[in-house]
Formats: C-alpha cells, sequence, structure tokens
C-alpha cells in the first residue's frame, strides 16, 4: 500500500512590477520571481471563480500539452484568495496587440497559423479542446513564434470527442454554439478560421463587423444565420489576399460543420501549401490611412516597390539605390482589384 506522507509546503516569492493582460477569470502580470531571478508572467485567478477541486486544472492541462508552441508553465501555487500561474514573459505580447498596430504579411499569417495549428493539432492527440482560440491568447515569443496559451476553458474530450462548453468568445463562435452545448473538434476549427480571418481583415474592420452586433447573443445567432457575419466574400479581402488562403478561412468558417476541415491536420496541410503557390504574395506590408489611403510596399536589399491608391487611382514607386521612378504601367486612373492583384503578382 502507497504509504501517502503529508504535501511539502514552501515558501515562493515573487514581486509584481505590472499588470499586462485581464480577462474574465483573472489578471496576468510581469513579476520578478526572487528564486529564479528573472521576470516572468504570472497569470492571477481568484479562488472565487473556481471550484476547490479545479484550482490547478488550467495548470495540470497546460503541462500535459508539453509542445513547441504551447506556453509551458513554470510553476503552479495559491494563496488563501489567489492561484498563480508562473509562464515565460515574451515582450512582444500577444497577437491582439501587434493586430491593433497594424496588418500582417500574408507569410506572417500563414506562418502563426501553421504554429497555432500545431498546438492544436498537439492537444486534440491528447483528448482536449480548448474552446477559447482568439488572438488574445496567441503569443508571441521573442524567436517570432506564435505560442497558444489560456486553458482556462479547455476541457476533457468523452468517447465521442465531445465535451460541455457553454462560455465561448462569442465573436468567434461557431453557429453551433448558440444552439448546443455539446462540441467538438469544429469549435475549435472555427475559431481558428475566424482567427486566420481576422488577421486577413485586419483588427478595424473586424471590430466594424463586430461592433453592431454589441457582444449580444440573439444578434449573433442572427448573424450567423442570415449570412451577415462574417462576410465571406472575395471582395471583403484585401487585395494582396490570395485566393487559395481566402479559400482556407472559407471552409474552416463554413456554417454546416460537414462542409469544415474534419480535422486540423487538413486545414494545416492547405495553408502550407500556399507560399509555393504565391510567392510573389508573401511578403508586402500593407497600410490603410484614416482617409481611405491604401498602400502597399515591399522591401529588400536592392529595391523598395511601393502601390498607393488613392481617390480611385494609383501610383507605383520602384526605388533603387534611392533613385525613385514611377512605374508607368501601374499608374493608373479609376483602379480595378485586378489590376492590383496583378501589379502585386508581378512585384
Amino acid at each position: 500500500m502507497l504509504d501517502m506522507k503529508p504535501a511539502t509546503v514552501a515558501n515562493l516569492r515573487f514581486t509584481i512590477i505590472r499588470t499586462i493582460g485581464h480577462g474574465g477569470f483573472g489578471r496576468v502580470h510581469l513579476a520578478k520571481d526572487h528564486q529564479l531571478n528573472t521576470e516572468l508572467a504570472i497569470k492571477q485567478i481568484s479562488k472565487s471563480h473556481l471550484q476547490k477541486d479545479s484550482y490547478f486544472q488550467e495548470a495540470q492541462l497546460l503541462y500535459l500539452s508539453e509542445h513547441q508552441y504551447i506556453t509551458p508553465i513554470k510553476y503552479a501555487c495559491e494563496t488563501d484568495d489567489d492561484i498563480y500561474l508562473a509562464m515565460p514573459f515574451y515582450s512582444r505580447g500577444s497577437l491582439a496587440r501587434i493586430l491593433e498596430k497594424r496588418f500582417l504579411t500574408v507569410r506572417e499569417i500563414i506562418s502563426y497559423s501553421i504554429q497555432v495549428l500545431s498546438a492544436i493539432h498537439n492537444i486534440h492527440s491528447r483528448r482536449l479542446l480548448h474552446f477559447d482560440i482568439k488572438p488574445d491568447n496567441i503569443l508571441i515569443s521573442d524567436a517570432s513564434e506564435a505560442h497558444l496559451t489560456d486553458f482556462g476553458l479547455a476541457k476533457h474530450a468523452d468517447r465521442y470527442f465531445h465535451a460541455h462548453h457553454v462560455n465561448g468568445f462569442i465573436e468567434h463562435s461557431p453557429p453551433e454554439y448558440f444552439t448546443e452545448y455539446e462540441h467538438g473538434i469544429w469549435f475549435d476549427i472555427y475559431q481558428m478560421g475566424m482567427m486566420v480571418y481576422r488577421m486577413c481583415i485586419g483588427e478595424e474592420e473586424f471590430v466594424k463587423l463586430t461592433r453592431p452586433l454589441d457582444r449580444d447573443f440573439e444578434k449573433h445567432k442572427e448573424a450567423r444565420e442570415n449570412g451577415d457575419f462574417p462576410k465571406l466574400d472575395t471582395s471583403f479581402f484585401p487585395e494582396h489576399i490570395p485566393l487559395k488562403l481566402q479559400a482556407v478561412v472559407k471552409t474552416a468558417l463554413a456554417y454546416d460543420r460537414a462542409d469544415r476541415y474534419q480535422s486540423i491536420l487538413d486545414m494545416l496541410n492547405d495553408l502550407a501549401a500556399i507560399p509555393d503557390e504565391n510567392k510573389m504574395m508573401l511578403d508586402w506590408k500593407y497600410t490603410v490611412y484614416p482617409n481611405s489611403k491604401k498602400d502597399w510596399c515591399k522591401d529588400n536589399s536592392s529595391v523598395k516597390i511601393t502601390i498607393t491608391v488613392e481617390n480611385g487611382s494609383s501610383v507605383a514607386t520602384k526605388v533603387t539605390s534611392k533613385l525613385s521612378q514611377n512605374i508607368r504601367s501601374h499608374c493608373l486612373n479609376a483602379i480595378k482589384r485586378s489590376e492590383i492583384q496583378q501589379f502585386l503578382k508581378e512585384y
């Protein structure tokens, strides 16, 4: 018979430097750990939000799900009132923080998506469902890699690979969230599709789409049913987003689960094939200005190409060794979407 000795209780000291994030169940702090003599990100969760037998459930799931693209847990501890989870601190912050500042290039969208999908495949292989995939829960490491984090809503799946879930981030929730309580891998697939969609169209456009829905359950349900959200016609995507990438998003966000990807690997494989077919489209930096002017810029060691569109007209510029010249064939009036796409492919 196993001899159950009493648990050892040890002191642990850290000093909170500042709060760097917060959510419905807790806050995340940058803290100095005095034992390790390093800075860590420490998540603080009030015990009042948790059942006693689930105080360390998130920590255990993070530990169980160890993976290259999942934020590792360093340790977990408790006080009388709170649970603390210690993880690495990434100075670049979350994907949400980056999207608030700028558009991503197609290369970044694909790379981050593949890394997160790899992490999700790992947890699905362990019969776990994440249920909270969104830019706030993707951290960008110092090596510019995307790491999945926040397993606060994650659940173990049953024998049919379903789990009970009712607390979804409503903007990312699939149509079945509004009518059902048991969900499978299609929930994570839809949330992943919504995140890629958000990276493609930009945060400002995403907010414009979701603000009228006002986080209202019935409004969101009706918008999914009527096809008003998300908007998936090609004209809604920026011109530099390849059709193959748009197709991945549309499949992941299909209203009917049977029309969505049936596994994370299927979605990952389709994304991985895009760079081979759209090499010229990968590195354009896209910017939209308050006056609705748009420009695309590609810059390497020898040449910088910029196309600017304003009031229906465009000017394309090529700069080589500080010598600037307009590209006459692309100085167009009443420019068409197809003409912008052709320019982006050529350069």
